[in-house]
């Protein structure tokens, strides 16, 4: 009598429940894989303009609440005013 080996010569014994766990890994790459797909589907269909320009203007006020201390007057309040500019040019290839 010959003692038979528990491994099977193809190495593809696979009980149910891993069968099941290798299905539903499968199956959620596979959706995954589709929405990537879908979204750069997606996003190719998406118009883009050629340039974008964008103009800001910032206003900030500083008004500290400090008290007056002997021998200090406390913070000066004062105003900062500045702008940003932006552009933007998209290529098309």
């Amino acid at each position: 009598m010959t003692a038979r080996s528990s491994i099977p010569s193809n190495g593809a014994d696979y009980s149910a429940g891993c069968r099941t766990t290798i299905l539903r890994v499968f199956v959620q790459c596979f959706l995954l894989l589709r929405a990537a797909l879908l979204t750069a589907l997606v996003a190719t269909a998406t118009d883009s303009p050629t340039a974008e320009a964008f103009l800001g203007y910032n206003w900030v006020r500083f008004n500290p609440d400090t008290p007056n201390l002997p021998g200090f007057n406390g913070l000066p309040s004062f105003d900062l005013h500045g702008g940003n500019a932006q552009l933007a040019y998209n290529l098309r290839l």
